[in-house]
């Protein structure tokens, strides 16, 4: 798939050079569930539709994860919309809810 990949890219803008150095970790999911039974508390107190309780991000969450193997981590975010292509987008109505799910857990943790 890479080489398809890279010969498509190659007809339309000529030249391409695949950085293999390039890493992106899997992100495996913690034994510890407390972090992540907080969050879905969260959500769930605050209406979130449970087809909203997924996320296809947490690349960012991976690298970190892998740096520091103990660290117990969760990922939310808006709806991506469109994602990878030129016009992906993020539902930005989302925010005000993201932001009181991450209020309610940190409260949650006592923190």
């Amino acid at each position: 798939m890479v080489d398809e990949a890279k010969a498509s890219l190659q007809a339309a803008v000529g030249e391409v050079q695949l950085n293999e150095a390039v890493y992106y970790p899997v992100w495996e999911m913690s034994d510890n569930k407390k972090l992540r039974d907080l969050v879905m508390d969260s959500y769930i107190k605050n209406d979130v539709k449970s087809e909203a309780m997924k996320s296809h991000g947490g690349l960012e969450a991976a690298h970190i994860v892998t740096d520091y193997p103990d660290l117990v981590a969760v990922a939310i975010g808006a709806t991506d919309l469109n994602e990878h292509m030129t016009t992906e987008q993020l539902v930005l109505e989302e925010y005000e809810t993201l932001a009181k799910v991450m209020l309610r857990t940190l409260q949650n943790m006592n923190i």
